[in-house]
């Protein structure tokens, strides 16, 4: 449309259109028609015949406007899932209508954002921080720094908001990617810019010496290889990439060390360690990189201070990987949580490789082993919470690969009846009334939760023996004791916790978890034939343990099996003994 002017350059202009008698009452509607209806529209209210006759009064002006500019917005980016708003691209101030292109091009990614490859979308969750989706005010100020960056002029904070969905893996054009993808653009939509944090390009580094780097649709300057590359087809015009990480992690480590104080440091073995690695960066003279003055600054103040106390003489490779992790590791309270773990989802979870091992057991009649990907997944989660508990489950699903129709069958609790509960379970007086009722408020809000883990676990059918001793809010049905009501927020478990390697796995069953052990049974008086133990294990929930046993450490009994039945509550110090 001519009157929509030309934007030129890598950065958006706004244009504010003057359009008279624009009052939003013309009739198109926000749904999509088809363009051969939109052809004929004038037709039916009536007007084609006054317009064609040279009728510009106010109405006619304004119907005309509307169903053009608008009419056209909704047959080109309307769909059947997402009602086209009007008011979007509408200014009205001071008595004045204005149409405003501003977000425009927030719409043109939305036709191209569901083909592509989702191999390279950047991963978006209902994953967020922990505690109660309030993060830390140490995060909050960090983002809040980045997001005030980018706007050089600005002298106050930047208001900002911050929201996360997922977006379901498996076939692309299934209409819940489609739903969920209208669900992101109406986030970023609303957004003027979008900060990108991610580990990936974080630890990139940069000889530019820019600390921000815009990522520019046509001339791709950060290559192809990038996550949230898009394929030329953004989610938004302004994507920055924070890369500064090596600089960064260089100049906290040396001030954390600085601020221990010297005696502090040539105390404690490890930061020796940190003081020695901060020698070994590299440095060319050469290069006016920020990360290499970095380190020509952090080598001046430690070596002399390592060199004189003597700890200079054995390295090893110990001090080369540290020395290595200080730049590539990111220092950051944003993206500190389960590193490790999202670096392994996004190598051996990624989706080509769970679609292929799907195919690969459809093929071959095999069962598809969901649980292979359990821990890391569960690590994936530790430190998060959601934005709706009773959606954990789906999300955690959709990065296993499974089939998440069983969880979505089990429906959460309606707004108005959730919010009554809440109010009777938050209220002592109301809880016991409740109660004395036969009206238990805290099961009903949790019912939805605890069905929906309880059939993804199901789902998945093996379960890591070192679940048993996870810090986490446990199940209380029966059956179902050892189970918890949340993957999130896992707490570190006990001291022993790891002792079982990752390939010994327990069989979720109705009645319990079934797990196998090895055991080995000392010096058993020949008259004790009860085949019953007391072993001394005492842990979070009632399991059945099938225990092979040895004696004397020698060998198999005949190759027998003993089955004890374990009641379990609380976690002993020593359970690494077991």
């Amino acid at each position: 449309m001519e009157h929509i002017p030309r934007i030129y350059g890598p950065k958006l202009q706004t244009a504010n259109l003057t359009v008279p008698y624009l009052s939003g009452s013309w009739r198109y509607g926000n749904q999509m028609k088809g363009f051969e209806r939109f052809r004929l529209f004038p037709v039916q209210p009536g007007i084609n015949a006054k317009l064609s006759n040279g009728c510009l009064n106010s109405l006619s002006i304004e119907f005309l406007q509307g169903w053009l500019y608008f009419g056209l917005l909704a047959e080109a980016f309307g769909t059947a899932e997402m009602k086209f708003d009007p008011d979007h691209y509408t200014d009205r101030s001071a008595y004045t209508a204005f149409v405003t292109t501003k977000k425009l091009n927030r719409y043109i990614w939305y036709p191209a954002a569901d083909e592509i490859d989702i191999t390279r979308r950047a991963s978006i969750n209902v994953l967020s921080n922990a505690h109660g989706s309030a993060p830390p005010y140490c995060q909050l100020s960090y983002v809040q720094n980045l997001v005030n960056a980018l706007y050089l002029e600005s002298s106050g904070p930047v208001k900002c908001w911050l929201d996360t969905v997922c977006i379901p893996v498996g076939d692309r054009h299934s209409p819940f990617r489609r739903i969920a993808i209208n669900r992101m653009h109406e986030t970023l939509r609303a957004s003027d810019k979008i900060l990108a944090l991610d580990n990936t390009l974080m630890t990139q580094r940069t000889d530019t010496g820019m600390n921000w780097v815009e990522m520019n649709n046509a001339s791709r300057p950060l290559g192809e290889e990038l996550l949230f590359q898009f394929n030329d087809g953004p989610v938004s015009s302004n994507f920055v990439f924070d890369r500064s990480y090596a600089e960064r992690n260089i100049l906290a480590v040396s001030s954390m060390l600085e601020g221990r104080g010297l005696q502090n440091v040539l105390d404690e073995p490890n930061a020796i360690r940190l003081a020695r690695a901060l020698t070994l960066l590299p440095r060319d003279s050469d290069s006016s990189s920020s990360s290499n003055s970095a380190a020509t600054k952090a080598y001046e103040i430690w070596m002399p201070i390592v060199e004189n106390a003597g700890y200079i003489s054995d390295l090893s490779e110990i001090d080369d990987d540290l020395s290595f992790n200080i730049q590539a590791r990111v220092f950051c309270p944003v993206t500190k949580h389960s590193n490790l773990s999202t670096r392994d989802i996004r190598d051996e979870f990624r989706l080509r490789n769970i679609i292929s091992k799907r195919e690969d057991s459809r093929a071959t009649g095999t069962e598809y082993d969901y649980h292979a990907f359990f821990e890391g997944v569960s690590l994936g989660f530790r430190g998060r919470t959601a934005s709706k508990a009773e959606d954990e489950t789906i999300c955690f699903g959709h990065m296993l690969g499974s089939d998440t129709s069983q969880i979505t069958a089990i429906k959460p609790l309606k707004p108005r009846v959730k919010y009554w509960l809440t109010l009777i379970e938050t209220n002592p007086l109301l809880n016991a009334a409740a109660w004395a009722l036969g009206i238990d408020a805290r099961a009903r809000l949790m019912e939805c939760r605890v069905k929906r883990m309880q059939t993804l676990l199901t789902y998945i059918g093996r379960m890591p023996l070192t679940i048993l001793l996870w810090k986490l809010p446990l199940n209380q049905s029966v059956g179902w004791k050892w189970a918890p009501i949340s993957l999130l927020d896992t707490g570190s478990g006990s001291q022993g916790e790891g002792a079982w390697s990752s390939n010994e796995r327990g069989l979720v069953k109705p009645d319990g978890l079934l797990v196998s052990l090895p055991a080995l049974r000392l010096k058993t008086p020949a008259a004790d034939k009860s085949r019953t133990a007391d072993l001394g294990i005492i842990l979070l929930g009632p399991v059945y343990v099938t225990v092979t046993t040895e004696d004397e450490g020698v060998g198999p009994v005949g190759g027998d099996i003993t089955t004890f039945k374990i009641h379990l509550h609380s976690v002993p110090s020593e359970w690494g003994r077991y």
